[in-house]
């Protein structure tokens, strides 16, 4: 009675100890949730790498994409995975749950039970643990199954009653079991009664085909079957089933209630009523500019909602070419041609500064070897890869078409050349010396070594060269962009409503305030793609000709402005 209760009672622990073991899967997942996405957060340098690589991917190589070999947010997100996984069933299930959530939050979305199940992080370490329970199980009672026919003299441990048998079984077949120490106390918290019962019938069945011949193959199989046939209770009903589990994830997850969205609503009653009401239509426009602005600058509605982004694209567009048209059509009259006209090209130009060309020109914080983690990373080798690495790599696809082609040598040493000068001032020291490495081993082989004069000629130009990074347009930061979006807002309304209108032009140079105070901001986010985590940047630094060529324009727009409304007179 005693012995009894002794087993209900570890049972019981062991039941215990299973469910705290994914209670703390999904206390650790709540845990990563929680942590802020910047550098006290232990996988930001792995996240902040997948931006570093793709911004230096298409810098080097390009946009292009190939089917055979593309890597896409989940793809590299996997790979992080690799990379910092520990092998504890639990932290690893939160971990891949927790990027799963970072996968859709990239998005701008909420993380579902379909795309954690098809995250193959998850899916993986869940098939995983299932897979290492099933295996620990038939090993464990195969052993058990082998003690009880004769052919172990000793069983793997004490926890059931069976005898051996009086005659050993001749036979080569040999079982041991060793215990893992997270596996096996989780499998055996399953065990009951009824674990004892089954073992004992399959023992009896095995005993019952040794009494026939039968080889040591068949025997082993006939062994196995049985063991799993004792464990398949115990296992299956150990791990939860995998989309339930998963619902268990999502529920910890705070979900994207995007009430924002509904003030275009409000927008539209309040314009309805104005309407009617035209008293107060300048007082209640220029608030409701005055609050989107507001909203715009905390949530980026513009840049992370598909619908907000669509609403101002739609807006930007429209009103910029609806003032392109009226400015042409004033230029090309004569009764109407005046000096607002050079007000008008000064704030085009201006803006057109701003858009087309890069702001932060190489970012020094940015280039790869002040990136502290970027070549120890599972990133890094994936641009080697394709670079050089894969049969159709940036360097290693003009070496293998050379070997199919009858086209002179010059044409392919010339092709490794530009690429070798496109793709190496972005390189690190680390990286140059990966690509010398590659080089030399080409020129073991005799036929790629009518290559070698030029081609190493031209490395040995472009490895002497200066370190540099990608460069940033204005419109690739969060703050930049912002800034932009008024200014090219603002700048098309007073081109449409003439600078007659005080409120337009004082509205013009309000526009242009968020864009003075990001010039002394040093926590710039930078926009690699959409999907891509953001890229931050401690040093503020643009590009000098864009800068002055900016602010030049926009001041002499306002002083052309102001000279013509004087000479004009107000037409409020």
């Amino acid at each position: 009675m005693k012995k009894r209760a002794l087993l209900i009672f570890f049972l019981s622990f062991f039941v215990v100890i299973w469910g705290i073991s994914f209670d703390e899967s999904l206390e650790r997942f709540e845990e990563w949730i929680a942590q802020p996405q910047d550098q006290s957060n232990q996988i930001f340098e792995a996240i902040n790498d997948i931006s570093v690589y793709r911004k230096y991917r298409l810098a080097m190589i390009g946009p292009i994409r190939d089917d055979e070999r593309f890597y896409d947010v989940n793809k590299l997100l996997e790979l992080v995975f690799d990379n910092i996984k520990t092998g504890d069933i639990n932290e690893d299930l939160s971990l891949a749950a927790y990027l799963a959530y970072l996968s859709a939050s990239l998005f701008n979305g909420d993380l579902t039970v379909g795309g954690l199940n098809s995250f193959a992080p998850y899916y993986t370490t869940y098939n995983q643990a299932n897979t290492q329970l099933r295996d620990t199980a038939v090993q464990y009672f195969s052993h058990w199954i082998g003690y009880g026919v004769g052919i172990v003299n000793l069983p793997p441990d004490e926890r059931f009653s069976i005898d051996p048998p009086a005659k050993a079984l001749r036979t080569r077949l040999r079982y041991a079991f060793t215990p893992d120490s997270v596996i096996f106390p989780l499998l055996s918290s399953g065990f009951t009664t009824d674990t004892e019962t089954s073992l004992k019938q399959a023992v009896d069945r095995v005993k019952t085909e040794t009494a026939k011949s039968i080889s040591d193959q068949d025997l082993d199989r006939l062994i196995k079957r049985q063991a799993q046939i004792v464990g398949s209770p115990v296992y299956t009903t150990l791990l939860p089933d995998q989309t339930e589990f998963a619902k268990a994830f999502v529920e910890k997850t705070p979900k994207v209630v995007n009430l924002w969205s509904y003030r275009f609503l409000a927008y539209g009653l309040v314009l309805l009523a104005l309407l009617v009401i035209k008293k107060w239509r300048f007082p209640v426009l220029t608030l409701l500019i005055v609050f989107e602005a507001i909203v715009q600058y905390y949530t980026h509605g513009y840049l992370f909602s598909d619908s907000e982004a669509f609403i101002y694209g739609l807006l930007t567009f429209s009103l910029l070419s609806f003032s392109l048209i009226l400015w042409l059509s004033r230029v090309f009259n004569k009764k109407k041609r005046g000096g607002m006209e050079w007000v008008t090209l000064s704030m085009y130009l201006a803006m057109g500064v701003l858009w087309f060309f890069p702001y932060w020109i190489s970012p020094e914080p940015l280039r790869m070897d002040r990136q502290e983690t970027f070549y120890q990373s599972a990133v890094y080798e994936v641009l080697k890869e394709e670079l050089f690495e894969w049969k159709r790599g940036f360097y290693e696809e003009p070496f293998n078409d050379y070997l199919i082609s009858r086209e002179a040598t010059t044409r392919y040493a010339e092709i490794i050349e530009k690429r070798l000068e496109k793709a190496m001032p972005f390189s690190g020291i680390q990286l140059r010396r990966d690509t010398e490495s590659y080089l030399t081993s080409k020129w073991k082989s005799s036929r790629f070594q009518p290559l070698e004069p030029v081609v190493m000629q031209s490395y040995a130009t472009q490895v002497d060269s200066d370190f540099i990074s990608p460069d940033f347009y204005l419109f690739q930061s969060i703050e930049g962009s912002y800034a932009l979006l008024l200014i090219t807002l603002a700048t098309a309304a007073l081109i449409v409503f003439r600078p007659g209108k005080r409120f337009f032009m004082v509205l013009y140079v309000a526009a242009w305030i968020p864009f003075f105070v990001q010039l002394f901001r040093t926590d710039i986010h930078l926009l690699v793609e959409r999907g891509y985590p953001l890229l931050p940047l401690t040093e503020n630094h643009p590009g000098m000709f864009v800068l002055v060529l900016a602010i030049t324009c926009f001041l002499f727009s306002v002083y052309l402005s102001w000279k013509t409304y004087q000479k004009e007179g107000k037409k409020q």
